[in-house]
């Protein structure tokens, strides 16, 4: 239900880099690391095609995505069409916070 704004940008360390250079230039600050291991796949599923993906994050565990593009019009079908498969998978609690929302509500990290 969130919007999202995907940009590609290189691979490496120097590039890692330089994208924390130019967040800190924006007036970001590092807060805490978020690691994660995706597992991407699309899923068909009445005459819809729906991308899935299967994170870990430790310590977190393992959590389950489930996009559908949608226009702002159709949002609403898509949002109950992303929970009808939830419950289809049998997916019964659903995390609205982040994962860095989540991993902050553990101990802090020191950096």
């Amino acid at each position: 239900t969130r919007p999202e704004i995907e940009v590609p940008f290189a691979e490496g360390h120097l590039a890692a880099t330089q994208l924390a250079a130019m967040w800190q230039s924006l007036g970001f600050r590092f807060v805490r690391e978020v690691r994660k291991t995706r597992t991407s796949m699309s899923l068909e599923w009445q005459q819809r095609r729906f991308e899935v993906a299967l994170d870990e994050v430790p310590p977190l565990g393992m959590f389950l995505e489930i996009e559908l593009l949608a226009d702002e019009a159709g949002r609403v079908e898509a949002r109950d069409a992303i929970l009808a498969l939830a419950r289809q998978l049998n997916l019964t609690n659903p995390e609205p916070r982040s994962y860095l929302g989540l991993l902050q509500s553990l101990v802090p990290e020191s950096r």
